[in-house]
C-alpha cells in the first residue's frame, strides 16, 4: 500500500469517527456511549495497525526519546499551573471533589490519549502527505480538533488555538529534527483550558496525555 493511500485512509477514518462523535453529541446522546462508540472505531483500526504495520509506533508519537527532556518543563507547567487552577476553584466555592469524578477519572486518560493519537498521530500525520501547504495542514488539524467541541463556543474557540500551537510546535520539531521537549503527547498547553469545564457534561476536552503528566491533570481537570 503506497503511502499517499495510508494517508487518505487515515484522514477518512479520522473525519469518519469525529463526525460520528459530533452526532451523538448534537442528539444529546449520554457520553459515555459516544466514547463507546468512537472508541470502538479507534480500536478497531489499532487492530489493524498491530497486525499490518503500516506505520511505526515511533511515525505516530509513541517515542520514549526525548522524555526526559520534556520531564522538568512540562511536570512544572502541570504542577504550577494546576496548582492555580484548583487555587481558582476553591476560591470560587466549587466543589473540588464529587463521587462522579471516580468514573472520570479512569475514562478522561484513555479518551485524552485517543483524542491525541487520532488528530495529531493520524490526522497531522495523513495531512503532511497530502497537503502541501504546512500552515493549512495546521489549520486542518486544529479545525478538526475543535469541532468535536462544538457544543460550547468557548471551548470550540480554545481547542482550536489549542491545536493550532501544538500543530506548529510538531511542525517545527519535524522540521528543525532536533526540536527539544516533550512528545507529541505531552501538550503543556491542554491543561491550561481545563479551567473552563466542570464535572459534568461539558467536560470534554481532554487533559495531557504523556505519563509524566497524565495524574495531575486530570485531576486539574476534573476539579474544575
Amino acid at each position: 500500500m503506497t503511502t499517499r493511500r495510508i494517508a487518505i485512509i487515515d484522514v477518512a477514518l479520522v473525519a469518519g469517527i469525529s463526525l460520528l462523535y459530533l452526532t451523538l453529541e448534537l442528539l444529546h446522546v449520554p457520553k459515555r456511549w459516544s466514547f463507546l462508540a468512537s472508541g470502538l472505531a479507534l480500536g478497531a483500526y489499532i487492530f489493524y495497525l498491530v497486525k499490518r504495520h503500516p506505520h511505526s509506533w515511533h511515525e505516530l508519537g509513541f517515542r520514549r526519546d526525548n522524555l526526559a527532556a520534556g520531564l522538568v518543563p512540562v511536570g512544572l507547567c502541570t504542577l504550577l499551573v494546576g496548582a492555580g487552577l484548583v487555587a481558582l476553584a476553591a476560591g470560587k466555592g466549587r466543589a473540588v471533589w464529587q463521587p462522579t469524578m471516580l468514573v472520570l477519572l479512569a475514562l478522561y486518560p484513555v479518551w485524552a490519549l485517543a483524542q491525541q493519537f487520532a488528530f495529531q498521530g493520524l490526522l497531522h500525520r495523513g495531512l503532511r502527505v497530502l497537503v502541501r501547504v504546512p500552515a493549512l495542514q495546521v489549520v486542518l488539524t486544529a479545525a478538526a480538533f475543535a469541532s468535536v467541541h462544538l457544543g460550547n463556543v468557548t471551548l470550540l474557540a480554545l481547542t482550536f488555538a489549542a491545536g493550532v500551537m501544538w500543530s506548529c510546535y510538531i511542525v517545527a520539531g519535524r522540521t528543525s529534527g532536533s526540536w527539544p521537549g516533550p512528545t507529541p503527547f505531552s501538550p503543556p498547553w491542554r491543561i491550561r483550558y481545563s479551567f473552563m469545564m466542570r464535572p459534568s457534561r461539558e467536560c470534554e476536552c481532554g487533559p495531557p496525555t504523556t505519563r509524566l503528566e497524565l495524574a495531575p491533570s486530570v485531576v486539574v481537570q476534573l476539579y474544575l
